[in-house]
């Protein structure tokens, strides 16, 4: 019975119109249409190599020289960006996709919630008074539609890497945690407005689909710099949009591909814990307290800013302004 439950549940996904062009089609016509975005923007730039002059001041700019096809002076601070910056401002797009995709499987759940309810749905009258435990109904459901909605995310993920050239890190389980995870709480999500919201299908099914792709445009969909905004700006919103929690977990994997945080003793970064290791027994501290007295130290005056509620970790910043070091 549990399984003639099952299949009967996944044919009626498969028939459902709303999930097909929301969950399956809609998301990879959104990759296609940015990949050829992104392709437009890389054809229409060119790189060409000039001859610079640097000088000290501007009397000594030496602009008759043919050799040299600009000058640069140090009067001011100078702001270097790279392609790489580039590059992960344009993956944004692509993350934020993977994010409104994972929370789209709210559909789901709005139509799980909606068989369940006697009074909302004829199909729903049926499973009441059929000879069937309901809590099968429920358990074959979730299942179900889970597995859909997480199997259709990673085949986005595959999409995006071997189709697109999306530089995806998937050699590792933490992309596909994390699109488990997101799933999840796009299923919940539709459960709980399918159990909340007794109006008609369509008005929930706009009102679902509105609400996620603001979500994705406030993580970056359609212009990156919005993301940047509101997180700078309005932390708070961020942390409640689960669109932005799935765009910067896998902004991070970008960056570092792994669970271990920043580069302090993490071996990607092997030659920059030994020096850390190295002046920090000559100062008798740790590592972390000699890479805050190097940025307070630094010519530019940044000022590190603290994220940690580790008592050791703070001490250890502390004590890195009492720390006298040179160039």
């Amino acid at each position: 019975m549990f399984r003639n439950l099952l299949k009967h549940e996944l044919k009626c996904i498969l028939y459902n119109k709303t999930i097909v062009i929301w969950n399956i089609v809609f998301p990879f016509l959104l990759a296609i249409f940015f990949y050829g975005y992104v392709t437009n923007m890389e054809e229409g730039k060119s790189n060409r190599t000039v001859n610079m002059g640097v000088s000290a001041s501007i009397e000594e700019r030496s602009a008759s020289d043919s050799r040299i096809d600009g000058n640069a002076s140090i009067d001011h601070l100078i702001r270097i960006t790279s392609r790489d910056d580039q590059v992960s401002q344009e993956l944004i797009y692509y993350f934020a996709l993977i994010g409104i995709t994972c929370i789209l499987s709210a559909h789901f759940g709005i139509r799980l919630s909606k068989q369940l309810q006697a009074d909302q749905t004829s199909l729903a009258i049926r499973q009441a008074v059929a000879p069937v435990k309901k809590s099968l109904f429920y358990i074959s459901g979730i299942i179900v539609n889970y597995a859909v909605a997480y199997f259709q995310s990673i085949l986005l993920l595959f999409f995006l890497k071997y189709m697109l050239d999306v530089p995806l890190e998937l050699s590792v389980y933490i992309p596909y945690l994390i699109c488990g995870v997101g799933v999840l709480c796009g299923l919940k999500f539709g459960i709980c407005i399918g159990c909340i919201m007794s109006k008609n299908d369509l008005v929930i099914e706009n009102l679902t689909v509105g609400l996620i792709v603001l979500g994705g445009l406030l993580s970056g969909l359609l212009r990156p710099e919005i993301r940047y905004y509101i997180t700078s700006q309005y932390g708070w919103l961020a942390k409640l949009n689960p669109v932005e929690l799935v765009t910067d977990s896998f902004y991070s994997m970008y960056y570092y591909g792994d669970l271990k945080g920043c580069f302090i003793d993490n071996e990607k970064f092997p030659e920059l814990n030994d020096t850390l290791q190295r002046v920090g027994d000559k100062y008798g501290v740790s590592k972390t307290t000699m890479a805050f007295a190097w940025i307070l130290r630094h010519p530019a005056k940044m000022q590190p800013v603290t994220g940690t509620t580790n008592l050791i970790r703070l001490t250890n910043c502390l004590t890195a302004s009492e720390i006298k070091i040179t160039r």
